[in-house]
């Protein structure tokens, strides 16, 4: 019975250490960040003054932020694609395929719609688990920058919608530095893969 205790207690304490090689703390506090809670959830979001990035999307407005969050109900921290839509009709997007050096992302999403005076602004968050956090990283090595395509689908009626973001290398490279240096890779994103799926495909 010793053992055992012994043994469990060895198990936690690797667990806790483990969890704890994230500094969570110090990404709170990144410097010129804004910080907030996700409204209805403990989930908290960090915003670099770095972003947000003009896309291109007709003659409608399309905004991209990649930011952090950190997942207490998960115990770590991840990159956020962050894509806001100022429209004059609503299209109400299920499902956000994001292009990037060559593979084809495809999330299920359900947007975030306020109505301002006649403007639909539709918020699609992407949390990106180990499956899709290559998207950071393509981002990152890019010589200069990278022009992201993005495809928005309403599956109900079929709708489709395109447009494109451009960000610079160099501020996801600041981004990714940082997330590093605090413990992000020692992390297991494997654990966001059920709760945020995503498929990845060649692009065609």
């Amino acid at each position: 019975m010793k053992k055992l205790l012994a043994l469990a207690a060895a198990i936690t304490l690797l667990c806790t250490a483990a969890l704890a090689e994230f500094d969570f703390y110090a990404l709170k506090d990144t410097p010129d960040a804004m910080t907030y809670t996700v409204p209805g959830t403990a989930d908290t979001v960090v915003r670099p003054a770095l972003a947000p990035y003009q896309g291109e999307f007709g003659e409608d407005e399309l905004v991209a932020y990649l930011d952090y969050i950190i997942l207490p109900d998960e115990e770590v921290a991840t990159f956020r694609l962050c894509l806001s839509l100022s429209m004059f009709d609503s299209f109400q997007a299920d499902e956000v395929r994001v292009t990037v050096d060559k593979k084809c992302y495809t999330f299920a999403v359900k947007p975030a719609i306020t109505d301002y005076d006649g403007i639909f602004m539709e918020d699609y968050t992407l949390v990106l688990s180990s499956k899709s956090f290559s998207i950071v990283t393509a981002l990152s090595k890019a010589k200069n920058a990278t022009t992201m395509q993005v495809v928005f689908v309403n599956t109900m009626d079929g709708a489709e919608r395109a447009g494109s973001v451009e960000i610079p290398s160099a501020d996801v490279q600041t981004l990714l530095t940082r997330y590093n240096d605090l413990g992000g890779s020692k992390q297991d994103l494997s654990v966001l893969m059920d709760k945020y799926p995503c498929t990845v495909e060649k692009a065609k």
